[in-house]
């Protein structure tokens, strides 16, 4: 036992009062052992047992227990311990039996229940295992083999997959590009496997707008008529003026 009860009565009646403080906590060390022996407090063949024992299990001389005492007592070789908690030692006994077969029994519901389920998971891992991958959207940033390359460049598809001409060309007008420049560049990037420089293009738009103000393809119509795409008026104007002056003889 981890530990042992003991009666209040035990400890206020006469055997106990009559006893030296000595003794009392001679008798403590006795319960101490006893208890955790589980011996009901008899220690069999205690008178047998050699003196090295006393000492240094019990922290007591074998004289001092061959003494006369009122918390101990010897019948035949055994010694007999006076209050020891018979009830207590024998409800820890049981229940410690009884949570041995609880343990067992909850063990083995769950070795059946994993026996139950098995076919299940088993077939829910084949499932998993031969799933088609159809309907799996490739993931850009990771390669994989059900990702699919359309350029034999090896260049960046998921943009060219992602945007069509229409939508190409409208953003450029959007940015007040002309439309045979934005269908131009398309074609361009579609050719070159949507490389710019060896690199991939990872952004058309700003590759366009980059571009097109390199290349000065603004549509030169008025910008009453077309959107400024973010440029001030003024420069606007400008750049009429400007490309008017070239067209002149």
């Amino acid at each position: 036992m981890r530990y042992f009860p003991v009666e209040c009565a035990s400890v206020t009646g006469t055997d106990f009062s009559c006893a030296t403080f000595e003794q009392q906590g001679q008798w403590l060390n006795l319960m101490t052992y006893c208890a955790s022996q589980e011996n009901g407090g008899r220690i069999e063949g205690a008178a047998e047992l050699p003196a090295v024992f006393f000492q240094r299990s019990l922290s007591i001389t074998k004289d001092e227990l061959l003494a006369d005492c009122p918390l101990w007592t010897w019948q035949d070789e055994d010694l007999l311990v006076k209050f020891y908690p018979i009830e207590g030692q024998e409800k820890c006994q049981d229940l410690r039996k009884k949570g041995a077969k609880g343990g067992r029994n909850k063990a083995a519901n769950a070795k059946e229940m994993d026996a139950e389920n098995e076919p299940l998971a088993n077939a829910i891992a084949n499932a998993t295992a031969n799933a088609s991958t159809d309907l799996t959207l490739p993931n850009p940033t990771l390669p994989n083999n059900t990702q699919p390359n359309p350029t034999p460049s090896g260049g960046a598809p998921l943009v060219g997959q992602l945007v069509s001409l229409d939508e190409f060309v409208e953003f450029g007008v959007s940015k007040n590009f002309t439309r045979r420049f934005c269908k131009d560049r398309y074609e361009q990037l579609e050719n070159d496997g949507w490389l710019s420089g060896g690199k991939p293009v990872k952004s058309w738009q700003r590759w366009l707008v980059a571009v097109g103000k390199k290349q000065g393809a603004f549509n030169p119509s008025s910008p009453k008529d077309q959107p400024t795409a973010g440029y001030s008026m003024e420069y606007v104007e400008i750049e009429m003026r400007r490309r008017e002056k070239e067209r002149r003889p």
